[in-house]
């Protein structure tokens, strides 16, 4: 990444009349911005035993598998970006510019592409207009907006538009937050749902455009150690991976609907820290959700002092447990490093309990952590995706020492 920034007003001018704000492009103070990215990212994919029967298909190599692939991406952003006075109790900020990115994906195809070389390179280029609007009233009240247009190439007529109100009250314990969240996307699923080739997986489809939206306020109030949220997400052509573990889409709608809330209790020096999270699926059969997931913990805390040294050494001790009702989790592909539906392995329904002792003195914190102290009492169901259990029992413990002036 390469960011080069050129800021134009906005810097006060001493005359003899005294401070003067100079006025910046069109009257604005603010910053152009140049941005370069460049990203590159490869992955390979080998197995000594292709005929095992892990795989319904072998399309190249039936005594080894070698798959690679890669992706490598140009991004040039260019972008003006302004703020009123910030001294200001109504502030007012904002910003636009386009985005230019070009797309390189190359991938081993066995049965299609050319033999000399058995790599297949595709080409892909957008035009992104790119901007933000924001507002503060005073230091208890703002709103934001910003959003992406795709105007031509690869992904035309893709869109993101994100907003957000936050509102901040203060009572005697503490300042509180409430942050209502708006968000909708169109977007064209990654360009490896659409093709792909390997020794055991081969597509080539052509996948319709996801849209989505995303609703959702949280309530937080840090003082009171409390923390609500609610979420409701609505999505047309939802895409993911099928039960055979290629490309699918769900081309009618689709709602997921999530509440969370997360409390501590404290009773004289006994603590009880408990998160809980209520999610429901609107179609199981395409993407399906525990009902409800608990992570609790109980703790002792103490502080002993030392009058002969005035050290002091903080002390808790307890035992946490998260549990989870049982659902049908997505599966993984280990040829194609993905997550795919599955329909014949329930997992859940079984508690993790671990047992801890946290240490701090000064600027000193210790950790003695054993972890899945129930393994084999209470069964070995304890999956979290089919085929790759848990740990389980392990000590584990950590020392942090931070050094500062």
């Amino acid at each position: 990444m390469l960011v080069q920034k050129y800021k134009i007003g906005g810097v006060a001018e001493e005359t003899d009349s005294g401070s003067v704000q100079k006025k910046g492009f069109l009257g604005l103070s603010g910053t152009f911005t140049h941005a370069f990215v460049w990203e590159t990212n490869k992955r390979s994919y080998s197995d000594n035993d292709p005929m095992s029967g892990f795989y319904s298909n072998i399309f190249a190599d039936s005594t080894a598998t070698f798959d690679s692939l890669s992706s490598r991406s140009l991004e040039n952003t260019v972008r003006f970006d302004f703020t009123t006075d910030e001294t200001r109790k109504f502030r007012l900020g904002g910003g636009a510019g386009i985005r230019n990115e070009l797309w390189r994906f190359s991938q081993i195809v066995p049965t299609y592409s050319t033999p000399a070389t058995g790599i297949s390179t595709s080409y892909r280029s957008s035009n992104v207009l790119v901007g933000k609007l924001f507002n503060d009233v005073g230091d208890k009240f703002m709103w934001m907006a910003d959003g992406e247009l795709y105007l031509t190439g690869y992904r035309a007529g893709d869109f993101t538009l994100n907003g957000k109100i936050s509102k901040t009250f203060q009572f005697k314990k503490g300042p509180a937050t409430w942050n209502i969240t708006g968000d909708m996307l169109n977007r064209q699923p990654s360009f490896w749902f659409s093709r792909w080739g390997s020794n055991n997986f081969e597509w080539s489809a052509s996948m319709d455009k996801e849209f989505r939206i995303d609703v959702g306020t949280n309530f937080s109030f840090p003082a009171r150690k409390t923390d609500l949220r609610f979420n409701y997400a609505i999505i047309d052509n939802y895409t993911d991976f099928n039960t055979l573990a290629l490309p699918s889409q769900h081309s009618g709608g689709l709602s997921v609907a999530a509440i969370y809330a997360a409390k501590e209790f404290r009773l004289w020096k006994f603590h009880l820290a408990s998160n809980l999270l209520l999610q429901k699926s609107s179609n199981p059969d395409v993407l399906d959700l525990p009902l409800a997931s608990v992570r609790s913990a109980f703790f002792f805390e103490h502080l002993f002092r030392f009058k002969s040294t005035n050290g002091r050494l903080n002390t808790q001790f307890g035992a946490e447990v998260f549990y989870y009702t049982p659902y049908y989790p997505y599966a993984w592909m280990p040829a194609t490093g993905r997550f795919y539906r599955q329909n014949t392995e329930k997992t859940g329904d079984y508690p993790y309990l671990n047992v801890f002792l946290n240490l701090k003195l000064q600027r000193t914190r210790f950790f003695i952590m054993y972890d899945h102290v129930n393994a084999g009492f209470m069964g070995y169901n304890y999956f979290m995706i089919p085929s790759y259990p848990q740990n389980t029992r392990m000590l584990r413990y950590g020392i942090a020492w931070t050094f500062y002036n």
